[in-house]
């Protein structure tokens, strides 16, 4: 028994200085947290995307424990059997109870790696777009991003003398295939018609709900009637419109063209100050 833990104890030499800096590092994190604090407790307005960047982390939360048993357990195997007699039998047990765990592990992780791809292409879409529409504000508007509501959050709000706009963000990636038209989306009033036969009106129901939803809240908060113009940007596609809608869909780039010339439900100056402020408000972000 002196033996094997000897022999223990010389395989797990080389992790003790891993385990004494991890240490080291926690105890001065700990001391620097209790010795000092931010000299800020909240953001003025919400970054671009943060709903989907803390979903992300979430996922991340939920997918680096699999993939770091995943890694540590061949190797915890492969300890045991070095401090065994060289036993095929052994050797095929510990194989098939890694694969048996690495199936379940790929059964579990397959859907949250899938999830955490759709969210971070929405959330550099988001900011994609954010930087196109922070341009605005050289002509005089308000930009709000992730503004909150109560069961989902709009990915942009546009306040100006042109009147409110919800902006709503559908990011979809490209398939790589030979022909020029691999890039555009059609729109034909009714749903977004994308290469390969493949087609969405979700987005346009969300386009809709965003903007009835803002023209709701900021009425009610400014006692101003407000009616928000539903806008639906597909970052990276090329958008051919055949006839009009009430959601108007567009490439980023020429969101600002539209809202500049828009003539309908123009706002005063005193309108733009009251509905700013409450969205001001409502964007907040506490930092933690």
């Amino acid at each position: 028994m002196t033996v094997r833990i000897s022999e223990v104890g010389y395989l797990l030499l080389p992790f003790l200085p891993a385990a004494v800096l991890l240490f080291s590092f926690y105890l001065r994190h700990k001391k620097e947290l209790s010795q000092s604090e931010a000299p800020f407790d909240e953001l003025r307005r919400r970054p671009a995307g943060e709903s989907n960047r803390l979903r992300v982390v979430e996922l991340d939360e939920k997918i680096d424990p699999w993939l770091m048993t995943i890694s540590v357990t061949p190797i915890l195997f492969a300890l045991s059997l070095a401090l065994q007699k060289q036993s095929w039998m052994a050797a095929l047990l510990a194989f098939f109870i890694v694969t048996i765990f690495c199936l379940i592990a790929e059964r579990r992780l397959r859907p949250l790696l899938r999830k955490r791809a759709a969210y971070r292409l929405g959330f550099q879409g988001e900011r994609y777009v954010a930087e196109e529409l922070n341009q605005l504000m050289t002509a005089g508007f308000h930009v709000f991003h992730d503004v909150p509501f109560e069961k989902y959050n709009v990915d942009h709000v546009l306040v100006g003398s042109t009147g409110v706009f919800a902006v709503e963000t559908k990011a979809k990636r490209k398939r790589l295939a030979h022909g020029e038209e691999k890039h555009k989306v059609l729109f034909d009033g009714t749903r977004l018609n994308f290469p390969g036969g493949k087609w969405d009106t979700d987005a346009l129901d969300q386009a809709r709900l965003n903007a009835k939803t803002v023209s709701q809240w900021l009425s009610s908060a400014t006692a101003d009637h407000i009616t928000a113009h539903p806008i639906l940007t597909i970052p990276g596609w090329f958008v051919e419109r055949s006839t009009r809608s009430d959601v108007y869909v567009t490439n980023p780039k020429q969101i600002r063209s539209f809202v500049l010339n828009l003539t309908e439900n123009p706002l005063t100056a005193a309108e733009i100050q009251r509905a700013s402020h409450q969205l001001e408000e409502k964007c907040k972000l506490p930092i933690e």
